[in-house]
């Protein structure tokens, strides 16, 4: 199983000519990398799901949370009520001047979910509800369960043996972007462009493995040589 000092050797073995203040980096560039590569695509591996409780004592009331996970990158499809029964209803994603155009003080059973941008000091993301919850769901406290699916970002690597989907199965990619990177640090945009290059050949790989994960196994047809 490849880990994250496997990486750092591979990459150190690549920028060893460069100055010593470049290869010192080398774990920092490793996880660049790929952040770098989730940045640009939603990987199977990153799907998360925020699981809430509606609160009809808040205030306001239809305020969801106002907490954001530390890797939260974006919503995923979506959000949905569960019921008490344990069926989903699909909540409509709109913009706050929609949601109070249409139901301004009005309270009710939630139908659509606002999400405002996150505040850059407190680093904090607010979801309401509109309408705003009645406390009349069917749960013994009347409030309403809500599930936010979202991609999130992976955690950083740190212990010379962490590993995780990307080290698996985005190896190559890690160690030709991670390479890169360190050749432009050097200004040696030459040799950064050689490698930035090899670098999108494996990312086309690596997201052609994540297609294959999301699709499973393929059926398979057997046939009989008697078949009429």
């Amino acid at each position: 199983m490849a880990t994250f000092q496997d990486l750092q050797n591979e990459v150190s073995a690549n920028i060893i000519d460069l100055p010593p203040r470049v290869p010192a980096r080398v774990a920092q560039r490793v996880n660049a990398a790929i952040h770098r590569i989730q940045r640009r695509h939603n990987f199977k591996c990153m799907e998360a799901e925020l699981s809430l409780t509606t609160n009809e004592e808040a205030s306001p009331a239809n305020l969801l949370t106002a907490a954001v996970p530390a890797l939260f990158k974006e919503l995923r499809g979506k959000p949905y009520e569960v019921n008490s029964q344990g069926k989903a209803r699909a909540l409509e994603v709109i913009s706050l001047r929609d949601a109070i155009e249409r139901y301004g003080a009005d309270t009710g059973m939630p139908q659509v979910l606002v999400e405002m941008g996150i505040d850059p000091v407190a680093y904090t993301r607010t979801l309401y509800l509109f309408p705003a919850p009645d406390g009349a769901s069917l749960y013994d406290d009347g409030e309403y369960r809500i599930k936010v699916p979202y991609y999130s970002y992976t955690a950083a690597l740190s212990g010379s043996a962490d590993t995780n989907w990307f080290v698996e199965n985005a190896y190559d990619y890690i160690v030709k972007s991670a390479s890169a990177e360190g050749f432009g640090k050097n200004w040696d945009y030459e040799g950064m462009q050689v490698w930035a290059t090899l670098a999108k050949g494996e990312e086309q790989d690596v997201i052609l493995r994540d297609k294959r994960e999301r699709l499973g196994a393929m059926p398979t047809l057997t046939i009989s040589p008697n078949a009429r």
